[in-house]
């Protein structure tokens, strides 16, 4: 990853400015700034939107508008991941040598200060699946028909208590009811699959 692009940021109106890309970046990390086909253009409204925020002309063409968004997102995924704004400066001893020193230092000071609600943000917008926590299960009988009424078809009803993922990082996950019914070819099949998979995992040790 070239950091170069980051000195255009030095063309910025203030600091706020800066700080309002940094945010924007962080905001729209998972969007492309790019066409459907890949082509760049300053119709693009993303790509507007950042132009404005950093006040530049025109004089920086949507390829530099693209490569400093990129490198603003480098700076920030190397934060969230490691959790430290240490790595970021070590990054930067790294890669960045050709980047204004005070430039790193100021982006330093915008990440630090929003790394930890972003980590917060970043952990909410993970696709986190219900947790089994704990289940039930009964022996029902029901009739095989009004016609045949002493003959019963035996059955199993299954209650999951699930927890779901919490609403926020402040938030207790709530837990509900998952209940279902399984017939004993069903509960047979399920059974099967589950020996299967724990030899899977019994081989992976």
């Amino acid at each position: 990853m070239d950091l170069a692009p980051l000195n255009f940021l030095l063309n910025a109106g203030t600091k706020v400015a800066i700080e309002q890309a940094v945010l924007f970046t962080f905001l729209t990390r998972n969007q492309p700034l790019q066409n459907l086909d890949g082509t760049e253009s300053s119709t693009h409204p993303l790509l507007k939107s950042f132009r404005s925020q950093l006040g530049l002309g025109e004089d920086v063409s949507d390829h530099d508008l693209i490569q400093i968004r990129a490198a603003l997102a480098e700076c920030i995924g190397i934060a969230l991941a490691s959790g430290s704004i240490e790595e970021l400066m070590q990054f930067f001893q790294e890669r960045g040598g050709t980047v204004n020193p005070k430039l790193q230092q100021l982006l330093a000071q915008i990440i630090a200060g929003h790394l930890e609600s972003w980590r917060d943000a970043a952990i909410l917008s993970r696709i986190t699946l219900p947790k089994l926590i704990d289940f039930d299960w009964a022996l029902h009988f029901q009739r095989a028909s009004s016609e045949l009424s002493d003959i019963q078809i035996p059955s199993i009803l299954m209650s999951l208590q699930v927890e779901d993922a919490p609403s926020s990082t402040n938030a207790l996950p709530d837990t509900r009811q998952v209940q279902f019914e399984l017939s004993r070819e069903a509960l047979e099949t399920m059974i099967d699959g589950l020996g299967k998979i724990r030899d899977q995992l019994a081989a992976m040790r």
